[in-house]
């Protein structure tokens, strides 16, 4: 077998397997289900990993467990908009927030119901949410908000759909005042 050689790396492309680092050759369903974009991904998605969100029954007894884990003196938010109560620790360089229902015909509710207990979604920090918006859905992503709205800690957020990425929940957050990591 000989091998292949890749092209140059470029600094500021992703690491995809199957890629070479060329974004152009990204076969990237969290843009657009199963196209092959010739456009670069957008660059608020080649940012930092801001927290992942847990579905909980019972808040106090996952804070139980997640205590045993060393995540203690996390942050309590009332999210009525959301319909939720949730518990924010940091993690290293982003967060993990464990939710709870506080309607039972919420959508996190229905969620629970349906899919019981567990990772519920995965948050990116972008640094213009209204601007990220508009980029993902001129490139075909199928958004859930096309408008941010508020969440825990003031933060303003907005979510994909689950059919743009792969099936994930994705939630994109903009934190008023912070960098973004290169």
């Amino acid at each position: 077998m000989g091998s292949r050689a890749s092209p140059p790396q470029d600094s500021t492309a992703l690491d995809v397997p199957g890629t070479h680092g060329r974004p152009d050759r990204v076969r990237h369903r969290c843009l657009a289900s199963t196209m092959t974009t010739s456009l670069p991904l957008p660059a608020a998605l080649q940012r930092d990993l801001h927290h992942v969100g847990i579905v909980v029954a019972d808040l106090e007894a996952a804070l139980g467990r997640y205590a045993a884990l060393g995540f203690v003196g996390g942050e309590r938010f009332d999210v009525p908009e959301q319909r939720v109560v949730a518990v924010v620790f940091p993690a290293g360089p982003g967060y993990v927030e464990l939710i709870q229902p506080t309607d039972p015909e919420g959508p996190i509710a229905r969620y629970l119901a349906k899919r019981g207990e567990g990772l519920h979604h995965v948050a990116y920090r972008v640094p213009e949410l209204a601007a990220t918006l508009n980029r993902l859905a001129a490139a075909g992503v199928r958004l859930i908000d096309t408008v941010p709205r508020r969440g825990t800690h003031g933060w303003r957020i907005a979510f994909v759909h689950p059919e743009s990425c792969v099936g994930v929940l994705t939630e994109l957050v903009e934190v008023p005042g912070a960098e973004l990591r290169g």
